[in-house]
């Protein structure tokens, strides 16, 4: 709607998507070289001393820009007078090397220009979950560690001083002995993460495990216990969107069996456990988040505690690696119609999109002797799926694109599982593979 009112659109963007689809001008920048342009823009509008090495030279060697581009995305962002400007930041920078960092700087672009900002995430309520204290180096309201005094007045109990483990570090402690039992509520790791045979590894190595979800989900397979949950439409709750408004739901039909809402599993956890939480109904819950984060669902700014984020030096190898056994850059985008494990049961949702389909170029098409419908094997150094041809004139030659959200043709099964030396979360968003008509 923004695009047919006359306003401007610009994507920084490797892939061709549907939103590059509807720029007034797509800059398809080399993948992996997110980072790298978001620090060099800072370094020209920002000024900062430790961003020096990201000259305009620098940036476009890294990113394959021409200068007029780059010079057309910060006139963009130094506009005052155009209007209403918003900065949506996403994947591409927030799960790569050094994202962080280029967070960071974004945020703090886009406060000195006047420009909103979001971020871009898979899933319903991802920031509502952050503000609840899910990230590890976090308490609820995203508050610091160092804020948790008066938590545990409320809590009764200590809070640890140091940061927990991030969801792929806690995978890592798995294989490598450090922990020994798993608790997974609402996630299907052998789907949703990068690597699968590393993750199921990893969980093959526990002494035991809990998994609490709505269906019988691969990881649940693997449980010693399963917790049966309810869905959304069988319970009360919230949600945060993007802007961090709160949006309150109830029920609209009955629970089915002996399925409970995650909040009741818990609270009867705690009174098997002996630390029973004294919380009667979902009002009193409210009470205590509204009394602990009485800003949740406020515009507000991302507390940055004065956090001293590393900056990249010349060693980062920023994108692939060449491969000649391997020589096609696979690079994977979202679905409308699937994300994983739950899309994958609505029918509906199954219809917009039946089967995995790997988009190529003409040229590579032909090359491989494919033609559109083609079934085709990818094989990365860390396994292999299959998918049928989608042939694509707007696909660049030597590059494929590939839909994440199919359980039968997972691409993320191909991806490695490197992690962000800050959020400790994987930078895996393309790999390396090689082609294979069957």
């Amino acid at each position: 709607k923004m695009v047919n009112r006359g306003g401007k659109l610009l994507v920084a963007d490797p892939r061709s998507t549907r939103t590059s689809k509807l720029a007034t001008h797509h800059f398809r920048l080399r993948p992996g070289s997110e980072v790298p342009l978001s620090l060099g823009l800072g370094a020209r509008i920002l000024g900062e001393s430790d961003l020096s090495e990201f000259s305009p030279e620098e940036v476009m060697k890294r990113t394959g820009l021409q200068a007029e581009e780059i010079d057309e995305i910060l006139a963009m962002l130094n506009d005052t007078e155009a209007g209403k400007r918003v900065l949506l930041i996403g994947r591409g920078v927030t799960q790569a090397p050094f994202g962080a960092k280029a967070v960071s700087v974004l945020l703090r672009l886009a406060s000195s220009k006047g420009v909103s900002y979001l971020f871009t995430v898979d899933r319903n309520n991802e920031r509502g979950s952050c503000e609840m204290g899910v990230m590890p180096d976090r308490l609820p309201g995203l508050a610091p560690l160092s804020e948790r005094a008066a938590f545990e007045k409320v809590w009764g109990g200590r809070i640890p001083e140091t940061p927990g483990l991030s969801a792929y570090e806690m995978l890592h402690a798995a294989k490598e002995g450090s922990i020994s039992a798993l608790y997974i509520m609402g996630e299907n790791p052998i789907v949703d993460f990068p690597d699968t045979k590393y993750v199921e590894e990893a969980l093959n190595s526990l002494d035991f495990l809990v998994v609490q979800d709505l269906f019988m989900t691969r990881t649940a397979a693997m449980a010693d216990v399963v917790l049966p949950a309810v869905s959304f439409a069988e319970r009360s709750g919230r949600f945060t969107n993007l802007e961090g408004r709160v949006q309150s739901f109830e029920p609209l039909i009955p629970v089915h069996g002996e399925a409970m809402s995650d909040g009741r599993i818990i609270v009867e956890l705690s009174r098997k456990l002996g630390k029973g939480f004294s919380f009667k109904n979902l009002a009193e819950v409210r009470e205590e988040i509204d009394t602990l984060v009485p800003m949740q669902g406020w515009k507000r700014e991302i507390p940055g505690d004065g956090m001293e984020y590393p900056t990249p030096g010349g060693e980062v190898q920023w994108g692939p690696l060449e491969d000649p056994d391997y020589p096609f850059l696979l690079l994977l985008t979202s679905s409308l119609y699937r994300n994983g494990s739950m899309s994958n049961r609505a029918q509906g949702l199954l219809s917009g999109e039946e089967k995995a389909h790997v988009c190529l170029n003409p040229q590579d098409a032909d090359a491989l002797k494919l033609t559109e419908e083609d079934k085709m094997v990818l094989t990365s150094r860390n396994g292999e799926i299959q998918a049928a041809a989608r042939i694509l004139d707007e696909i660049p030659a030597g590059t494929i694109q590939m839909n994440e959200g199919f359980t039968d043709s997972n691409p993320r099964s191909l991806l490695y599982h490197e992690l962000d030396p800050v959020t400790k979360s994987p930078m895996a968003r393309f790999v390396q593979v090689r082609i294979r008509k069957i």
